[in-house]
């Protein structure tokens, strides 16, 4: 991984080994002045003492644990493209699904930030004059046929270094995303995804952060023997109605590889250290 990670809090301090958990994984700590109160249904940006300057192969993954109800066996996937021309801060998107106002306070751990590469580590490296474009790996046979937006305003990726490729609202006329809601939205995309590979739908990290309007499934896994058209299920997590007009850009769409498991059923599993331990086990602090 050669993106440049820079950790520093605006408002706390800390050593390496509080906040590196292991190798491209970090805790991602409230570097936050004071206290924080989230009301139950509600959700606040947390920003983390850690930026990044991503070199075009490197994803953030940010799992957000705090806020989630004990009967939630799921995480809150966020999911970054870094910008290849700057440091950009990390801010995680705290959603408190318990019936309870929940407290925040300064350097408390709200979840983990893991780095995954997605492109080949051994591309010649840019000469810092200007960025190109990383190799295709895969040519997927696509279908864009959107029934109210402009066709010739095709999917495309947004800088030689995105990671994603953005997908457009294609919708007749605007329409009011109120707070707490969620709707459904056409593409008018459909892909024929090679086996072996997946499509991940994501929020848009820019939509998240200034308006908390995200992808209510992220990941969204689009399989590989779907052909139908791509929909994006978003929901407002804000405070304010946010209007989504026809041709925007609503989400974006990662192509990544696919592991499939054999499953080896057995009666019992192996001792660990942590053994059950689930959401919270390992503390706040």
């Amino acid at each position: 991984m050669n993106a440049n990670i820079h950790l520093q809090g605006s408002c706390i301090t800390f050593e390496q080994d509080e906040i590196q958990t292991a190798e491209g994984t970090f805790a991602l700590l409230a570097d936050v002045p004071e206290a924080v109160k989230i009301p139950s249904g509600r959700f606040a940006r947390i920003p983390v003492p850690i930026s990044v300057q991503g070199d075009g192969r490197t994803l953030a993954l940010l799992h957000v644990m705090a806020g989630r109800s004990e009967s939630d066996d799921g995480r809150s996937g966020q999911f970054v493209t870094l910008s290849t021309d700057k440091h950009e801060g990390i801010v995680a998107i705290v959603r408190n699904d318990t019936p309870n106002a929940m407290i925040i306070n300064p350097k408390n751990s709200i979840g983990t930030l893991e780095f995954v590469i997605i492109g080949d580590d051994d591309a010649d490296e840019d000469d810092g004059e200007h960025q190109e474009a990383a190799p295709i790996g895969l040519s997927i046979p696509t279908v864009y046929a959107p029934e109210f937006i402009d066709g010739a305003t095709k999917p495309e990726y947004a800088t030689a270094g995105a990671a994603a490729f953005d997908l457009r609202a294609d919708l007749a006329t605007e329409f009011t995303l109120e707070p707490g809601a969620r709707k459904v939205v056409p593409t008018g995309l459909r892909m024929a995804i090679p086996d072996g590979y997946e499509g991940q739908m994501r929020p848009r990290s820019g939509l998240a952060a200034k308006h908390g309007i995200t992808i209510t499934n992220a990941p969204g896994t689009i399989d590989s023997d779907y052909r139908g058209e791509i929909m994006a299920i978003l929901q407002n997590t804000g405070d304010e109605p946010f209007v989504i007009k026809p041709e925007e850009r609503i989400a974006q769409l990662l192509i990544a590889p696919v592991t499939r498991a054999a499953l080896d059923f057995r009666a019992d599993l192996d001792d660990t250290v942590r053994g059950a331990g689930g959401f919270g086990s390992t503390g706040r602090n």
